[in-house]
């Protein structure tokens, strides 16, 4: 009696194999959900910190610091002698940024991205520069007596005549540099100044000038305006009189 040949039940196997793959990819979309999760958890919770370092500024430096002077400045002061200026008084000051690794690919001409600066010019001594013509020119039209006391525009007019030193504090930085690193600024300003008294160096001053960046929000008065440093509302505290024109 002959008997049938058997037939392997290829339907079955099939079924089963897809039944692994479906699985498969099953385990794979529910691991990559998870990880999806965990990113999203961290991106929640994560703090970055970012470290930002000073020192003296440099001449690497120069298209950097004259950024920062034109968002400060009137349109009207020649920036690159008031950059060259700053740059001549290297050892009072200092320019904010961060620091990198130094990586196998990097070199002596990469340069940093500087996020502020700080530093002091003697206005009344470097009157022969035409930045700082141009700059005294731009705060005497700027200038209403009735914006101030008598004794304070008295003070003005005798800086104005050039009869009084008065020094220019820069403080200027970009937007995304917190306003936390401005009192070791501000500290290391202010020895930088005194050292260089020491040395007879031009930087004993009657007063200090600080052009601060501030807006009046709206139905605001401008006697409460808001700055865009926050340090300087400091100096706008403290300060007898202030023009804000």
């Amino acid at each position: 009696m002959a008997t049938a040949p058997e037939v392997e039940d290829e339907h079955s196997e099939s079924e089963e194999d897809s039944s692994e793959e479906e699985e498969e990819e099953e385990e794979e979309e529910e691991e990559e959900e998870e990880e999806e999760e965990e990113d999203q958890q961290m991106s929640t919770n994560e703090i970055v910190n970012i470290d930002f370092e000073a020192r003296s500024p440099e001449e690497a430096d120069y298209a950097s610091i004259q950024r920062l002077l034109k968002q400060l400045l009137p349109s009207g002061v020649n920036l690159t002698d008031m950059t060259d200026l700053i740059l001549s008084q290297s050892y009072v000051g200092a320019v904010v940024f961060q620091p990198t690794d130094d990586g196998p690919e990097a070199t002596e001409d990469d340069e940093e991205d500087i996020f502020g600066v700080t530093t002091m010019v003697n206005l009344t001594a470097r009157a022969d520069r035409s930045s700082v013509v141009e700059l005294i020119k731009f705060l005497r039209d700027k200038f209403d007596p009735k914006d101030t006391t008598v004794q304070e525009g008295a003070k003005l007019e005798k800086f104005f005549q050039g009869a009084m030193n008065v020094g220019w504090i820069v403080n200027e930085r970009f937007i995304n540099l917190p306003s936390q690193i401005a009192p070791n600024l501000f500290e290391s300003l202010r020895n930088d100044i005194e050292d260089a008294v020491k040395k007879t160096m031009p930087y004993k001053v009657d007063a200090y000038l600080l052009i601060a960046k501030a807006h009046v929000s709206k139905g605001g008065s401008a006697q409460n305006p808001i700055f865009v440093n926050d340090e300087e509302e400091l100096f706008f505290q403290v300060t007898p009189s202030t023009s804000q024109r």
